[in-house]
């Protein structure tokens, strides 16, 4: 195997061990490049190339797209409030998150736990039709 075929695995790992702290992380708790360098044993200078030759983004894009994804993930689970999804996924201002939720997926965080709210109200109406059917 070529050095940088050596290279592309030890950046693969050097991600893996980013997801692995990031999807552990509480969310209200500040994301240093530092810190996490430091966790996983290597360089921010290190961390910072590993993110784009693995994921074709920035460390700092990287992690935002992240607690991005999360925050879609609890309002498509109808989440109580799109300011909880927010604060829960490390965003504390609320017009930022939405204008970045929009442009990454297209649509409000509003819609997305609309649409949530809906196909979960519709789900109950199923069960409670089902059980009805089973008395």
């Amino acid at each position: 195997m070529s050095g940088s075929g050596k290279g592309s695995d030890r950046q693969r790992d050097i991600v893996r061990q980013l997801d692995e702290l990031i999807d552990g992380w509480e969310p209200s708790l500040p994301i240093y490049s530092k810190e996490l360098a430091d966790l996983i044993g290597v360089s921010i200078r290190t961390l910072q190339n590993a993110t784009p030759r693995t994921k074709g983004m920035s460390l700092h894009s990287y992690l935002r797209w992240k607690r991005l994804m999360a925050a879609r993930q609890k309002l498509q689970h109808g989440a109580p409030s799109v300011k909880d999804a927010a604060l829960e996924s490390g965003f504390w201002h609320l017009g930022d998150f939405a204008q970045r939720y929009q442009k990454l997926f297209g649509e409000l965080p509003s819609l997305t736990l609309r649409a949530a709210r809906l196909r979960l109200a519709k789900r109950a109406k199923e069960i409670a039709s089902d059980r009805e059917s089973f008395a």
